[in-house]
């Protein structure tokens, strides 16, 4: 229905919401939950705005930055466990990297078989993993 809507886990209502555009095809939340990042893709991959993202203010869900370096549908997005990464997937067989500080980009990693399905964030070396 292209939105993106915030509920609450104990009431089961809806408190926030907002219309995209295009269908969100992926959501994270950054680490300390000021940010929501969402991916936009579409079925139809010639509409303008696949392959788009925003971050979204978790206070209001206004826009506080949008870009779009992939043609193609956005499959999965997530925060690094120091928050100071954001990754995006796509249709295109790529990955997306961003800075969260200003939202730079900064390396689009290729050469994938097909489709990003999910991207995790390895652990640092030394570090067990919480899962």
């Amino acid at each position: 229905d292209k939105t993106v809507r915030l509920w609450c886990t104990n009431t089961h209502e809806s408190l926030q919401m907002i219309t995209l555009d295009a269908p969100a095809t992926c959501v994270s939340y950054n680490n300390d939950g000021t940010h929501v990042a969402v991916g936009i893709g579409s079925k139809d991959e010639d509409e303008r705005k696949g392959g788009a993202f925003m971050i979204l203010d978790r206070k209001d869900l206004s826009i506080v930055y949008q870009a779009r370096d992939s043609k193609k549908s956005l499959t999965d997005c997530k925060y690094s466990r120091d928050g100071k990464l954001l990754a995006f997937g796509s249709q295109d067989h790529c990955i997306y990297i961003y800075d969260t500080k200003e939202f730079s980009f900064l390396a689009k990693a290729k050469g994938h078989s097909s489709a990003i399905t999910h991207i995790d964030f390895g652990c640092e070396q030394g570090k067990e993993s919480p899962d």
